[in-house]
């Protein structure tokens, strides 16, 4: 009932409440753009309460997310031309659809943490960077291809998972 009397009551006043908001938010705009300017890496106790607050400010300039929609000079959801970038998705399709070994996928059970500490231990839970999705491509894809040597895959993860498809390849 109290949540609903503030629903209520920020639905009536909204107009005045952003007015008000609009106008106080100006110093400390000004304040965070000047942090900005000056660096937070200069300022670390700013930074690290900044941090704590869980907020951190960012500019309009091109190094930094978009978030001005002023810049786009057509809407991001718009098919757009691409000259010399051929997808060719009917052949990236038929590649994909050549994968055979999601009953591999189910046994490695890779969602799950491991049970036994030994020296392939891997999941896809406790590890934020390597998802479901990438893991079963590269494992099927190295199945598929059944590479000689494979580049560098950036992290530990990755070439722990390639050593295992190796050897089981």
């Amino acid at each position: 009932m109290v949540k609903n009397f503030f629903k209520t009551f920020f639905w009536f006043f909204r107009r005045p409440i952003d007015l008000a908001f609009s106008v106080s938010v100006l110093p400390a705009a000004y304040l965070l753009l000047l942090y900005r300017l000056i660096g937070s890496s200069r300022l670390p106790k700013t930074t690290k309460r900044l941090k704590h607050i869980g907020i951190f400010p960012v500019r309009d300039h091109y190094y930094e997310p978009l978030f001005n929609h002023k810049h786009l000079l057509h809407p991001l959801g718009k098919n757009r031309e691409l000259p010399g970038l051929d997808l060719n998705v009917n052949q990236q399709l038929c590649f994909l659809s050549s994968f055979t070994c999601a009953d591999e996928l189910v046994e490695l059970n890779l969602t799950e943490p491991a049970k036994v500490d030994t020296d392939f231990t891997f999941s896809i839970k406790s590890n934020g960077s390597f998802g479901a999705g990438d893991a079963d491509f590269l494992y099927q894809f190295i199945r598929k291809v059944k590479p000689k040597k494979l580049s560098k895959l950036e992290v530990v993860i990755q070439l722990k998972l390639r050593d295992w498809l190796l050897i089981k390849t």
